[in-house]
């Protein structure tokens, strides 16, 4: 059974202050997003990613469409989701505010008023679920990037959002620094349920989603399983201004040999898997 929808955008429009002349940075843009769901969103640069996050965190006003939340309609002049949208961004050190691990996390949460019952509640909540719990009193600036950005999400998840929203946020990050993150992200997706909707140009990030949309010009011209839709299901990704990354690549190269992989296949272990099923059947020269 399909979990319900948590968010929906019906030809939402937003445009920029002075450009009203000019092509929308999105333009009549259509989504929805079920609960527990991972959406992630890919698309050339000036696609409107960066523009969907901040309209859909209340930042920034649309103008034209509709935005539904949980049920509820957000208009612009009555658009308050501080409490249900976390938004974190591709820099990580700009969304640090307290000195130490504990008392950052805790600052959305002492903002709101809660008990200091509460606060604790969801400080060690918050921090079990990035994989920072051993670190609660560690100052922030000893934190390395991925820290920093996993300590963020601490921050977005203290305040116990409806939607967890991820701009980028592997961008300025190291290979472990992407893999802390990553990791954190299937955490609490898994265990919380938490809604993501992860924001990338790293399109081998997308390949652990459970669904992918592509923007071009501010609208999603395509959506579905990422591993399909990388491999060209609707149409050659190189014509929306992208790069299938290399392990779907290599899954069309073997399938042009006559190997069985499954669309799904998209990690260089289920490749190999499938490979090794393949000579072991007698299915490769040996």
């Amino acid at each position: 059974m399909r979990d319900p929808v948590l968010l929906q955008a019906v030809d939402v429009t937003c445009r920029y202050p002075g450009r009203a002349q000019g092509r929308p940075a999105l333009d009549r843009l259509s989504l929805t997003l079920a609960r527990g769901e991972w959406v992630a969103v890919a698309g050339p640069n000036g696609s409107g990613k960066s523009t969907l996050a901040r309209v859909l965190a209340g930042l920034i006003p649309y103008q034209e469409g509709e935005l539904w939340l949980n049920g509820q309609r957000l208009t612009p002049q009555a658009y308050d989701v501080r409490t249900r949208v976390g938004l974190v961004f591709q820099d990580p050190a700009s969304q640090v505010v307290g000195a130490t691990v504990e008392e950052d996390v805790a600052f959305g949460p002492e903002n709101l008023g809660l008990p200091p019952s509460e606060i604790r509640r969801r400080v060690e909540e918050a921090l079990a679920l990035v994989g920072l719990a051993a670190m609660r009193h560690r100052p922030t600036r000893s934190l390395s990037g991925g820290q920093r950005q996993r300590l963020a999400m601490a921050g977005a998840l203290a305040m116990e959002p409806d939607l967890l929203i991820l701009d980028e946020p592997t961008a300025m990050l190291d290979p472990r620094g992407q893999e802390e993150v990553l990791a954190a992200v299937r955490r609490l997706n898994r265990r919380k349920k938490t809604a993501v909707l992860w924001i990338t140009h790293r399109l081998e990030e997308t390949l652990l989603a459970h669904r992918l949309l592509i923007l071009q010009r501010g609208q999603v011209v395509a959506a579905g399983p990422p591993a399909p839709l990388l491999a060209g299901q609707q149409g050659p990704v190189e014509s929306w201004g992208l790069r299938p990354p290399e392990v779907i690549r290599l899954a069309g190269a073997l399938r042009r040999q006559g190997l069985p992989v499954p669309e799904e296949a998209a990690t260089l272990q289920a490749l190999t898997e499938t490979v090794l099923q393949a000579w072991r059947a007698g299915g490769m020269g040996r």
